[in-house]
């Protein structure tokens, strides 16, 4: 068997079935889990696993967790209970390591025959760490003992002064400069992420073997500040089916293992689909190239912003 894939998804979602497929056609020999609802149980080439079987740890959270973001409270929450719910299902499943991908995000490589990734020098963590207070996980590899710190962490970061004062002074610094958002996930896996050994943790970001994974196509950053050629999104070009695309800071090409099309950019994950047809494929393209109409309307005379806001994935998916 390959390396376990595991998505983490509440509803239904059109997109999420691309995603899950292009994870099916280039991981063949992993098993693609889908920890989900009763609304998106409907993917018979895939696992589905009830969230609800496995939020025992994630039900205890809400009571030391403190919302400090203009994001919704309910939002916010689970994207910190989605990591118990993956802690309790690989400890009472045995499973020691596993790929967690967003729903958003699209796989071009076949992660457990690239296993230098995770065993090089023994590593237990990999993220996508660019923005600092930002270290994101829409693609991440845990360990059993990984995602268990990860969660004690998580808990102390709540309860234990010191790091309740960084959320804080994060918190205002936003406040103060009329920025939306706030403390997430994402800031507690970054304190978590810089005190983890360095000899035990990967950056996605980073390039390797000649190869990288995306952070947002809808920027134009890697691992460092605006490092690939763009305009709107990244320039993407497609070489026998992989997508490239030039850095401006090596000037060369660099492979994409991976595309993240966060927010407003999930639109385009049906025309970088390269998994196998599936029934009903035909309209859900025509549906999406609707929406990309649209998108291009409003790109054309409100501007970025408003496409933002227009055509979050809370709004239209």
């Amino acid at each position: 068997m390959g390396l376990p894939i595991i998505f983490i998804h509440k509803g239904y979602s059109s997109y999420l079935e691309f995603s899950l497929r292009q994870a099916k056609h280039t991981n063949p020999n992993s098993k693609i889990f889908l920890l989900g609802d009763n609304f998106n149980d409907r993917f018979q080439f895939i696992t589905h696993v009830n969230i609800k079987d496995y939020f025992s740890s994630a039900s205890e959270f809400p009571k030391i967790y403190k919302h400090l973001s203009t994001n919704p409270y309910n939002f916010e929450l689970f994207c910190f209970q989605r990591w118990f719910v993956l802690k309790d299902f690989m400890v009472i499943n045995n499973i020691d390591n596993v790929l967690v991908c967003d729903s958003d995000l699209l796989l071009y490589s076949d992660f457990s025959a690239n296993k230098e990734y995770f065993f090089k020098n023994e590593v237990e963590l990999a993220l996508c760490q660019y923005k600092e207070f930002a270290t994101s996980a829409h693609l991440s590899y845990w360990t059993t003992n990984s995602i268990k710190d990860f969660c004690t962490f998580a808990c102390d970061s709540y309860t234990e002064q010191d790091l309740i004062n960084e959320y804080t002074a994060f918190w205002q610094k936003l406040q103060s400069q009329h920025k939306p958002g706030g403390v997430c996930d994402m800031t507690t896996l970054y304190f978590f992420f810089k005190n983890v050994p360095k000899n035990r943790v990967f950056n996605f970001l980073d390039i390797f073997n000649e190869a990288t994974c995306d952070d947002n196509v809808n920027e134009p950053h890697g691992a460092y500040s605006n490092e690939y050629s763009y305009k709107r999104f990244k320039k993407i070009q497609w070489i026998k089916g992989i997508p490239y695309c030039h850095n401006k800071r090596l000037n060369k090409l660099i492979k994409f293992n991976t595309l993240h099309f966060q927010g407003p950019a999930k639109y385009k994950i049906p025309f970088n689909y390269t998994g196998e047809k599936f029934e009903g494929i035909t309209r859900l393209k025509i549906l999406y190239f609707i929406l990309s109409l649209c998108v291009f309307i409003y790109s054309k005379f409100c501007g970025k912003k408003i496409i933002k806001k227009l055509f979050s994935w809370q709004t239209i998916f």
